[in-house]
């Protein structure tokens, strides 16, 4: 089922939508930004806060979100899950299986769900 987009029209006025999409590279690591504490209102001018999530290998989450969604290999992966418990360690184990991935997949071959079942299925991704 497709999320709910709220879209207020004007009646007198005809309106045009574009979609954009935007995906890094496979090979991306996607990390959180660090935000001052000034604009966190917290006490101390420009100290950096500890950042809440650990990076996600965009291809790793791809590949995993599409084992989910289109084999019965995955499982529905989510942000959350690189969420980072005391800001020292994520609870899911998807962060150490990227990095395992990382060091197999070749971004420049073609992606094979079968090779790479191991590390997608869905028993082996639980905590």
């Amino acid at each position: 089922k497709a999320p709910l987009h709220r879209v207020l029209s004007n009646e007198t006025k005809e309106r045009y939508s574009t979609p954009f999409f935007y995906n890094p590279s496979y090979a991306s690591m996607v990390e959180p930004l660090t935000i001052s504490s000034e604009n966190q209102n917290e006490s101390g001018p420009n100290t950096e806060a500890e950042p809440q999530y650990s990076g996600v290998l965009w291809g790793y989450f791809r590949a995993v979100r599409f084992a989910g969604d289109l084999t019965d290999l995955g499982v529905e992966i989510q942000v959350a899950d690189f969420l980072l418990h005391d800001h020292q360690k994520s609870q899911s184990d998807h962060v150490g299986r990227q990095e395992v991935f990382a060091k197999q997949v070749d971004f420049s071959k073609p992606f094979s769900v079968e090779k790479f079942r191991p590390l997608l299925q869905e028993s082996s991704c639980q905590n």
